[in-house]
């Protein structure tokens, strides 16, 4: 006995209808990941793969230098600062000057923030950022921040990022370590 109503297709399971959902899903996930890698391109990059050439601890209040030597086959080295920060008062400013070869090559403002800004690059004033283990619980910010990719820095470039940090009274620096990353 045939319970089909004339001129009506056979019903066909729905497993693969779920099957078809998925693999769309799995193609779109998979496509939206080359997209974001595209996109954001070498940033991803010295997050997951990216050493440290050179490194400086920046104390509060005084200044700073970081000479190094760009590596590589383009010589392209970034900025980056591995805070610990308790701001009880005010943000965390300071200044960043690179030269390159001797010469004054780029100058930035820094401008670090708690109190639910969360992550955020401050040479941009970007409210999101390159940020790695970032947290900011109460009043303490920790984690590495991508401040700038170093202009002017060919292969065997001599580079040196100066700098000073000014912390407020109640803003504590607990670490505050510039890397330079290629």
């Amino acid at each position: 006995m045939n319970n089909q109503t004339p001129g009506s297709a056979p019903k066909s399971g729905g497993w693969k209808t779920v099957a078809i959902g998925c693999v769309g899903a799995m193609a779109l996930t998979c496509l939206a990941g080359v997209g974001a890698a595209w996109f954001v391109g070498d940033k991803v990059k010295n997050f997951f793969v990216g050493t440290v050439v050179a490194r400086v601890e920046a104390p509060g209040n005084g200044p700073f230098a970081l000479p190094a030597v760009t590596p590589g086959p383009e010589g392209k080295v970034s900025l980056w600062i591995d805070m610990n920060v308790t701001q009880n008062a005010g943000p965390l400013t300071g200044t960043v000057e690179v030269t390159s070869n001797g010469r004054a090559v780029a100058t930035y403002a820094l401008v670090f923030q708690g109190r639910g800004t969360g992550c955020f690059n401050p040479t941009v004033g970007s409210g999101s950022s390159m940020c790695v283990n970032f947290a900011e619980v109460g009043h303490t910010l920790r984690g590495r921040v991508f401040l700038f990719d170093l202009p002017g820095s060919a292969r065997g470039t001599s580079v040196v990022v100066r700098g000073s940090l000014l912390s407020p009274p109640g803003t504590t620096v607990n670490r505050a370590e510039f890397q330079l990353r290629k």
